[in-house]
């Protein structure tokens, strides 16, 4: 069974719905690791009291993000010793759609995330464009920190499947990635274990029944970013081998013979 069959039994929700029902503004996320034998279980388990994201007949959505860095690769590196304040540029495309967004996230002193972005063309996804620049050069200096002497460039490029549940009678969604992949602008790049997920729920205390299940089955909440372990794996590595080692090892590295 293909993974993203493993949802054709749960009903169907639109995307206002989902909205209107659990827009969360305010919430605490938790990411998993899991099995799809063991997630073809939970969403049995759980079918009745959730429903799954629908737009025009399709329930699998490709994502791909673009993320941007200095030659030195400052935002992986402050990222890695946890400097702040901090910033992280990316785009995000939503492939079926063609929406595109410019996005810059700024990790404040206090611990608090900042996030702006903008709308941008998906053709120019992989560069730096004079929006995406001014909005740069507004952001961070307001936030303390100084920006790039240069344009950052394309620093790696994740891309992956996505399934988005939504609780019937609570403000809670659950998104499953699926074929989850990263690219280093050379070519290396490194393919997630087709026979896993990683599962993020999204609630208002972080004890939402996917939470309650997920933990039931044996899986505990685990640190991954896709941007931080993709970097670590093809751009910069030996620089972070204790960040999810155990998830690094679910990754098949395909290096560019050159």
């Amino acid at each position: 069974m293909a993974a993203g069959d493993l949802f054709t039994d749960v009903s169907a929700v639109s995307l206002d719905e989902m909205n209107d029902r659990a827009a969360l503004q305010r919430r605490t996320d938790h990411k998993y690791m899991v099995a799809l034998d063991d997630l073809a279980d939970l969403v049995e388990e759980l079918a009745d009291t959730h429903e799954v994201l629908e737009i025009d007949g399709e329930r699998v959505f490709d994502y791909e993000s673009t993320y941007f860095d200095t030659p030195s690769l400052r935002c992986f590196r402050d990222h890695v010793r946890d400097r702040r304040p901090r910033f992280k540029a990316r785009t995000r495309c939503y492939v079926a759609t063609g929406d595109c967004y410019f996005e810059v996230k700024v990790k404040r002193e206090d611990g608090e995330t900042l996030k702006r972005s903008i709308d941008y063309d998906p053709d120019e996804r992989a560069t730096i464009r004079p929006p995406a620049r001014e909005l740069l050069q507004e952001v961070l200096p307001t936030c303390g920190i100084d920006a790039p002497e240069s344009d950052p460039q394309t620093s790696l490029v994740t891309s992956f499947r996505r399934v988005t549940l939504v609780a019937r009678d609570a403000p809670e969604r659950t998104t499953f990635d699926l074929d989850v992949e990263v690219r280093a602008p050379g070519g290396d790049r490194a393919r997630f274990d087709a026979g896993h997920a990683i599962a993020e729920t999204k609630t208002e205390d972080g004890d939402g029944a996917w939470d309650r299940a997920l933990r039931a089955a044996g899986r505990e909440p685990v640190s991954l970013s896709k941007y931080r372990v993709g970097a670590g794996l093809l751009l910069a590595p030996g620089e972070d081998e204790d960040y999810a080692r155990e998830l690094k090892e679910l990754f098949l590295l395909q290096a560019v013979s050159r």
